[in-house]
């Protein structure tokens, strides 16, 4: 592990190496309570940066308010990239960031939700955290669950600590003012998840599901 990320670090390739170069923005879910849905969101983004996509702006809201029909409330990982599957999720011209209102619900929102809503992903084993560090150390977010926080992130780094201790980078979704411009590290114990869902490809499509090459 620490050879590998030692090498992931000299060739700055690290998932927030790759956010802070293609300048994937870090969304902020302000006053809702969509981390749920704002950390995979968050995810998906730097996933298409990763697979060298154009990333635009997404609006975590536009999928979450659907997902749970308006109503401000939590939720779960798995939840959100099933229902981003099935309604997309659009960019922040057409769907105001941290905004639940139906009229926003057009046809040119849903058209373009589903541009964004081709998401591949694959659930981990709760509780795991040498599954999660192996999809960091291949290059994969991780939205996590943490119930000690009640809170959901994106696990973007492998890190190591100490000789032997290992932990875990996240990305929030409080925008760039929390910690490190809007990223920290947590331990091990901290960073063990009680639901993980990797996100395995995050595609452009038209209308037609067609995926679209855009290079970033």
């Amino acid at each position: 592990w620490e050879d590998r990320i030692e090498s992931l670090e000299k060739n700055k390739s690290l998932l927030s190496d790759i956010d802070r170069y293609h300048r994937v923005p870090m969304l902020d879910q302000k006053r809702t309570n969509y981390c749920w849905c704002y950390g995979v969101v968050g995810g998906i983004m730097t996933r298409m940066a990763a697979m060298g996509l154009s990333v635009p702006h997404l609006s975590a809201a536009s999928a979450a308010a659907k997902i749970k029909n308006y109503q401000n409330v939590g939720g779960w990982g798995g939840e959100a990239l099933e229902g981003i599957q099935k309604y997309g999720v659009s960019t922040l011209d057409l769907w105001p960031n941290a905004t639940i209102d139906r009229k926003y619900d057009t046809h040119e929102q849903q058209l373009n939700a589903r541009m964004h809503g081709a998401v591949e992903f694959e659930e981990l084993t709760p509780k795991d955290f040498d599954e999660l560090f192996t999809c960091l150390l291949m290059g994969f977010p991780v939205p996590i669950g943490l119930l000690w926080w009640g809170h959901l992130v994106c696990a973007m780094d492998p890190v190591v600590i100490s000789p032997g201790v290992f932990g875990v980078r996240i990305k929030n979704s409080w925008g760039t003012s929390w910690e490190k411009e809007g990223f920290a590290i947590l331990s091990e114990s901290k960073a063990t998840p009680d639901e993980a869902n990797v996100i395995r490809t995050a595609k452009l499509v038209d209308a037609n599901g067609v995926e679209l090459q855009t290079a970033v």
